[in-house]
């Protein structure tokens, strides 16, 4: 009951928008900069893929932490009448960490609201997710579903275990391949899904998605497996993006009763889904691949030291000694390389690479005596 609509291609370790609040939180602590994703997706009304309605996702790291990215989701839900579910609306806050450069964790929180339903009204449920990208070249993701187990209908829904491992073989974008499972703790069933992103053309991609699905309903007690595909196509701008797809859907048996028995519930065409997506970038360098190097010299001079003795040898005669200590310079040199990659980055870095202090005697007449006699 609170599957979000239907997304293009939902990558659990390789999700790079503010969508990925709705299949694994965890990679939003990927994001470089603040990300707006609008998506609508409208399937069959008496199809048998949940999914429609529209959604609009909004993510971006903290300024003065961004190790840190915050996310929140807003979801109008009109499920396929083979659902039995009422309309619903979806609230998603998601919080995304990145402990180390190459690993990440998030936690989402979604909560239903249905006046009609009120076995979904105020349903609540918590997501956990750990992404790791060790290499260019692979990717993983698990996310934990339903972790507080929510009641719907007096039933506690199942936790979902969903593993992908996605790899890059150009460690780049142009070829990208996912393989992973759902297990259902309930059912103890294994659900198996793949997709694969091509590039063959500067900002143009193409994505298909596949899944086998074990379903049962509750409510109308139908229990079939599906096999569902997702294609289409993805153009890619420097600061936008646009997506299209189809969503097909067929059952491996037809169900006995209910909504899914029906003819457009096994039609193999299932529905649409489209998307706009916003990027923002993190703000343009001071002085970009820049190294200034400063280098600073002090010299003080007249520091002099005097020594001096004073002697009696008969009453009322006195003498005299006094020495002068040569002048004496003494300087420190700071030498400072100052690299600026980017305003208000991490990245800048103020480095000293050698600080000397010494000192020497330029005075010409190194040392001075004086004497002195003096008779009362």
């Amino acid at each position: 009951p609170l599957t979000g609509v239907r997304l293009h291609t939902p990558a659990v370790a390789g999700m790079d928008d503010a969508a990925a609040i709705e299949v694994n939180p965890a990679g939003l602590a990927f994001l470089p900069a603040w990300s707006l994703r609008v998506h609508h997706s409208e399937m069959r009304e008496k199809g048998r893929i949940a999914g429609t309605g529209s959604a609009l996702f909004a993510a971006a790291p903290l300024p003065f932490y961004r190790k840190l990215v915050l996310a929140t989701g807003l979801s109008w839900l009109r499920p396929a009448d083979s659902m039995g579910y009422a309309e619903s609306v979806k609230l998603s806050f998601g919080a995304a960490i990145r402990p180390r450069p190459w690993l990440t964790m998030g936690l989402s929180l979604h909560t239903a609201i249905a006046d009609k339903d009120d076995d979904i009204d105020g349903l609540t449920a918590l997501d956990l997710g750990l992404a790791a990208r060790p290499l260019e070249w692979v990717g993983v993701g698990l996310v934990v579903r339903n972790l507080n187990t929510p009641t719907f209908a007096g039933v506690p829904l199942s936790r979902v275990y969903d593993l992908e491992v996605a790899l890059r073989p150009l460690a780049t974008r142009r070829l990208e391949l996912g393989l992973g499972f759902a297990l259902d703790e309930r059912r103890r069933t294994l659900d198996p899904h793949a997709r694969l992103a091509v590039e063959p053309l500067g900002g143009l991609r193409l994505f298909v998605n596949g899944e086998l699905l074990r379903r049962d309903f509750d409510r109308s007690g139908d229990r079939t497996t599906d096999v569902r595909v997702t294609a289409g196509l993805a153009f890619d701008f420097e600061r936008m993006s646009f997506a299209v797809s189809g969503h097909l859907g067929r059952s491996l048996a037809a169900a006995s009763q209910g909504p899914l028995a029906e003819s457009d519930a096994r039609s193999a065409f299932q529905g649409v889904g489209l998307s706009v997506a916003l990027r923002g970038q993190r703000r343009a360098p001071l002085v970009e691949g820049r190294s200034t190097r400063v280098a600073t010299e002090f010299t003080h001079y007249g520091l002099v030291a005097l020594l001096g003795v004073l002697a009696e040898p008969l009453p009322g005669l006195r003498v005299g000694l006094t020495f002068r200590s040569p002048q004496a310079s003494l300087g420190s040199k700071l030498d400072v390389n100052v690299i600026i990659a980017g305003r208000g980055s991490i990245n800048e870095q103020l480095t000293v690479d050698e600080t000397t202090v010494g000192g020497d005697f330029n005075d010409r007449k190194p040392w001075r005596a004086s004497l002195g006699v003096a008779y009362a």
